[in-house]
């Protein structure tokens, strides 16, 4: 079954367009402080997730029931823990006043930081990429017939040849596009436009070819949409301006994702409707439907009692197998490992925990995502801080899937990091000075 072959009940409609309700009274709460805001996006992200896994819901199963129910408690305890810290600080009053200060450079010391980072996020992908020994869009681009797409993109990060691929992700897909992003910038308000230019088109075409290199399409759209919110930070932007950026995303993910579902293409019908279809089949059928499916798995499993997740955790450390849950989910459907299924996070936190695990991670995360925003909102408004915290309230928004070490994998600990190393002040200008 795809996109276009599924069917709902009237029942399932009209579960989903309450669940759409819900959504809207809370993000109608925060409307008039909607910039950037981590608690509006992160509602939309889980509607999404939401909407698509109760129309796909089978409401004769108990299971399935269980799991709307769940995701109805889940954004009931997000919003009302969310409206109470917003009525109970001072958080409206920062939010006004943040949009009235200047946009800043960032301190000499900060913008040595974050060169020396970007140029290491360079020599740190191309090293990767001659270790690897391909590169997935290039061979594309140059014509070199790929045989086995799938195959070849899972060996660049779960192959026999180990290249720490978990850790190269951090430079390569995180701290290489919003680095860029800051430089750009800097060039920009600078009115270096000659400068500005070279890094746009060429920093732009080498994070392009990082990023799809493994043949992993996520990022790159993670990647632009960090940067969009940069954007919005930076100036109030209409959305307008981004119709075209977003149309050669689009085009581009579909090219992907053409190669990527090549053995489910009929290849004398329209390629490019096709590839266009499974490409909204990801967003919007793909992981609700696997997340569906995973739930019917936990529900009737024992609880693991945070154990899965502690695995998640030690799988960070070198040498430590972390959790195969993933891996073991895709077995179940397609009988090979070498591949993972994904889950949402409501049903990953009711397997680690039970409902009681459920509440109180969407308690936590309701407070997590008010302390970003706000830090963000209580600090200066210089170009660093913008895009490094916009990324990371994108990245910490969009956690709907998976767990923990989706948010470590996603970059959330390594912006963090970033945002301290940008704060670190080694007197450079002093040492020039002294020379």
């Amino acid at each position: 079954m795809n996109l276009i072959e599924y069917s709902p009940t009237l029942l399932n409609w009209i579960i989903a367009i309450s669940y759409s309700l819900v959504t809207s009274l809370g993000i109608l709460y925060f409307f008039n402080s909607r910039r950037i805001n981590p608690i509006v996006w992160f509602l939309l992200f889980q509607w999404l997730i939401a909407f698509g896994s109760i129309l796909l819901a089978d409401l004769s199963l108990e299971s399935d029931r269980y799991y709307i129910f769940l995701f109805f408690l889940a954004k009931f305890v997000y919003i009302c823990t969310a409206i109470f810290i917003w009525s109970n600080t001072r958080m409206s009053k920062y939010y006004d006043s943040f949009w009235k200060k200047n946009v800043e450079i960032d301190h000499f010391d900060a913008r040595i930081n974050i060169k020396i980072i970007f140029l290491l996020s360079i020599v740190i992908t191309i090293f990767y990429y001659s270790q690897v020994g391909y590169n997935i869009f290039l061979n594309i681009i140059l014509g070199i017939a790929i045989d086995d797409y799938s195959t070849l993109r899972l060996a660049t990060y779960s192959g026999d040849e180990y290249y720490a691929a978990g850790y190269v992700n951090q430079f390569k897909n995180v701290l290489l596009p919003v680095t860029l992003s800051i430089i750009c910038t800097w060039t920009w308000l600078t009115k270096r436009k000659t400068s500005f230019y070279l890094l746009l088109i060429f920093g732009s075409l080498f994070c392009v070819f990082a990023l799809l290199g493994t043949g992993q399409r996520a990022f790159l759209v993670y990647s632009v949409a960090a940067l969009i919110f940069g954007l919005f930070a930076l100036k109030d932007l209409k959305f307008r301006s981004l119709v075209m950026p977003l149309v050669a995303l689009f085009t581009i993910f579909s090219l992907m994702t053409s190669l990527y579902k090549v053995n489910s293409i009929d290849q004398e019908d329209n390629i490019l409707a096709q590839s266009m279809t499974k490409s909204l089949e990801r967003f919007f059928y793909t992981e609700q439907e696997s997340g569906v499916k995973a739930f019917r798995y936990f529900y009737y499993e024992d609880k693991v009692y945070m154990k899965e997740m502690m695995d998640q955790v030690k799988g960070i450390i070198p040498g430590q197998e972390g959790s195969s849950l993933e891996h073991y989910l895709f077995s179940r459907r397609h009988g090979t490992d070498r591949g993972t299924a994904a889950y949402s996070t409501v049903s990953g936190f009711y397997y680690n925990g039970g409902i009681l695990a459920v509440i109180g991670f969407y308690i936590i995360l309701a407070i997590a995502h008010s302390y970003i925003f706000y830090r963000f909102l209580r600090g200066s408004r210089t170009v660093g801080r913008i895009f490094i915290y916009s990324a990371l309230i994108f990245y910490t928004a969009k956690f709907v899937s998976g767990g923990i070490l989706s948010l470590v994998n996603g970059g959330v600990l390594t912006l963090i990091i970033l945002l301290f190393l940008r704060r670190i002040n080694l007197n450079y200008s002093s040492a020039l000075k002294l020379k």
